[in-house]
């Protein structure tokens, strides 16, 4: 038998497109400002070229693939909001402002970042005949630099708008399960 011949190795390249959508919606009735709300959504579209290494072993039945991606993403955020202030306030009303007319806004942003993105892909299977087997595997992504809508809103009357809250990181991840039936 040929040393090392349940193992293989790969390499690849190519371009990825990642989006990342946020939305932030507070709905509010009564109180102070009557009826109000405010929806900010803020679209992280990641583009760039993207490198990965895959590994793969079959012992017996038991098969192990592990692979790692690598996304250098140029990140284009399209920030968006719309509020209502007050829809339903009379001036002057029992627990209402005196000078604070209702108020409807809409505001638009652009902004680009570098945001690199690394994920990994773990999982093994057990063969158990040649038409049915079983999988369990593990998933992770981590996103750097991407905006989110609730740490980007301006709360400032009578019209919000956006504040520059800073860039977050994102850790998402899952565990799978399940079978491959051939027939």
């Amino acid at each position: 038998m040929v040393k090392h011949q349940d193992n293989q190795l790969e390499m690849s390249y190519g371009v990825r497109y990642l989006r990342l959508r946020d939305d932030f919606l507070v709905n509010g009735e009564g109180g102070v400002l009557g009826t109000s709300f405010w929806d900010t959504r803020i679209d992280n579209h990641l583009v760039g070229p993207q490198i990965a290494l895959r590994w793969l072993h079959q012992y017996n039945r038991v098969r192990l693939d592990w692979g790692g991606r690598f996304l250098f993403g140029y990140n284009v955020q399209n920030w968006e909001q719309v509020a209502s202030l007050g829809e339903d306030l009379i001036p002057g009303q029992n627990n209402h402002p005196l000078y604070f007319p209702p108020t409807f806004s809409n505001h638009g942003r652009r902004d680009e970042d570098f945001s690199p993105t690394v994920e990994m892909r773990v999982q093994a299977s057990y063969q158990f005949t040649n038409s049915i087997s079983a999988k369990l595997g593990y998933n992770a992504l981590f996103v750097d630099n991407i905006r989110r809508a609730a740490q980007q809103v301006d709360y400032t009357l009578p019209s919000m708008g956006f504040i520059d809250g800073g860039t977050q990181e994102i850790f998402i991840n899952g565990v799978t399960f399940g079978f491959d039936v051939v027939y």
